[in-house]
Parts: C-alpha cells; structure tokens; sequence
C-alpha cells in the first residue's frame, strides 16, 4: 500500500513525490530502507524493514503538510508471523480545527475487528479521532479496502483545508518530533538503539520528520 499512498499523496498535492535520499540501515538482524521524497507542500518520508530472515516485515509513510492546515498521517503496516496489522494514524500538528467526520464514519466502520494492543503513550493526547489500530489474520483485503477508504477522506479533507503559513505549520509538527526525541516511542527508540541517540536525533530530523 506505500505505492498507493504514494500516489494518493500526488495526486493530492498536485506532483508526484521524487526521491530524494535513500538511507539503507542493516542492524541486530534487522534491515531498514528509508527513502525521503520532495513534494510540494510538505514532508514525506517512506520505510520498509524486514527483520528475523523476512519473518517480520513492516512498511511505514508518514506524510507532515506544511501549506495546508491538516495533521500528520502516520501509516504503518506490519506483518509479524502470520498476523496483520494496520495502523492509521492522524497527529494534531494543526492551526486550527479541520473537519473529519467522513475519516471518523471509516474508522467505525471496522469496529468489528480486533484492535492491536497499544501501551500508554506521552503523545497519546495527541492522537485525533479518526485514527485507529487493527490487527488479525487473513485480513489483507479487508485493511487494504478500509485504508484505501480512509486516506480517500484524508485527501478530500486535505482539499478542503485551508491554505496556511509553512514556517508555522513546520514548528507545530517540530513540537511533535522534538517530544519524540526527547520521550520517545516504538520507532525511535529503536533507531536509538541502533544508531546511538545522536546519530538518530539527526536521522529522524532530516530523513523521516523533515521539519528540523
């Protein structure tokens, strides 16, 4: 779904992304690909890892608009021993309020499936309404239809958003991304961990985040 996600977001946006770097990170049996890309408009970043022989895959975008006034997507898609997970995820890094309901009627439209077990979070505040977590076996036509579903309403809400200032859209999504690095999560403390804590400040910033 990165290709999917990739197109969506050009088309949104009126380009397609470019490649910019590709970062390449080989770790503890673990295998990262870290493309960033230049779009117009905003930050985006894709990941691909395998792990354990390929027994563990994961494909991540994260997607940060600077001249519209929208949250950062998050998109993580994990398969892990047979199971699948889907994480969508908005983060308010707005201006001002959006509107969103049409993400919220996706989002409750999978509320029969099982949702991934999540720990507390220092940014858990953060989290807006339509995102969502799910997990189960044999579901990959059911998460690609509901994600296909749901960053269609993104990309109508994107088209509704009001135009805004860049510089300060980049430093609401920097408060983010200065949270991360100062109190963590899942994917950057594991890039700590490999990268020593320095090394991954100046990753996340320039490579997976973009904003500084």
């Amino acid at each position: 779904m990165t290709e999917y996600t990739l197109s969506t977001i050009g088309a949104m946006v009126g380009s397609m992304p470019v490649l910019r770097t590709r970062q390449n990170i080989d770790k503890s049996l673990m295998h990262f690909v870290v493309d960033t890309y230049k779009v117009p408009g905003g930050a985006l970043s894709a990941i691909s890892m395998k792990a354990f022989f390929g027994l563990m895959k994961m494909d991540s975008l994260i997607f940060t608009p600077l001249t519209r006034d929208m949250p950062l997507l998050s998109y993580d898609r994990i398969l892990n021993a047979g199971k699948e997970t889907l994480i969508a995820e908005l983060y308010d890094t707005q201006l001002a309020p959006a509107d969103l309901a049409a993400m919220d009627k996706v989002k409750e439209s999978c509320s029969d499936l099982p949702d991934a077990p999540k720990e507390p979070r220092w940014y858990d505040p953060l989290l807006m309404s339509p995102s969502f977590r799910k997990t189960g076996k044999k579901l990959t036509a059911r998460l690609d239809e509901l994600y296909r579903r749901w960053l269609e309403q993104y990309a109508a809400a994107y088209e509704r958003a009001p135009e805004c200032d860049p510089e300060k859209k980049r430093l609401r999504a920097k408060e983010y991304v200065d949270g991360l690095i100062n109190n963590g999560g899942p994917a950057v403390d594991q890039f700590k961990k490999m990268l020593g804590e320095e090394k991954a400040e100046v990753f996340l910033r320039e490579y997976v985040f973009c904003v500084g």
